[in-house]
């Protein structure tokens, strides 16, 4: 759990899965989050849910766990080495030089897209830039400034 907070009319916990952070919702006067305390680790069972575009979880039961319950967990998921494996984009045997000027024009892109000139400067990627153009993957948002499609 990373925060509690009790809003009145209900108890609220964000949690985190090691994927994401959702808020936890608890509405029943019986149920409680005050033994679990920040940092600790919690089981969770209740229904996804959402109210003027947030979502969380209606909580039916929240019940602290011991934290070698999850090291034992991830190894029966088989996710304990997969959560520190590198993305796709950064293994380089795979990475073709369009893949790897279109992650330059993305990383470059600063809103307003990016300037032509950070991208390219030698003959090799002003040629892979009209490739790009030609072929729709990238497009100028205004002269001189390159936004990958999307």
């Amino acid at each position: 759990m990373l925060e509690k907070a009790d809003n009145g009319s209900y108890k609220d916990a964000v949690i985190d899965d090691g994927t994401g952070r959702i808020s936890a919702r608890i509405f029943d006067n019986e149920a409680s989050v005050g033994k679990i305390e920040v940092g600790d680790f919690a089981i969770v069972i209740g229904r996804p849910r959402e109210f003027s575009g947030e979502r969380y979880i209606l909580v039916e039961i929240m019940k602290k766990i011991d934290g070698r319950w999850m090291k034992a967990r991830k190894l029966e998921l088989g996710s304990d080495d997969k959560v520190h494996e590198k993305p796709a984009y950064e293994k380089t045997e795979a990475i073709t030089p369009k893949d790897r000027m279109i992650m330059t024009i993305k990383k470059m892109d600063d809103g307003n897209g990016a300037a032509i000139e950070d991208v390219s400067g030698d003959e090799d990627s002003d040629r892979l830039v009209q490739l790009l153009l030609k072929e729709g993957e990238i497009f100028e948002v205004k002269p001189g400034r390159l936004k990958v499609l999307e």
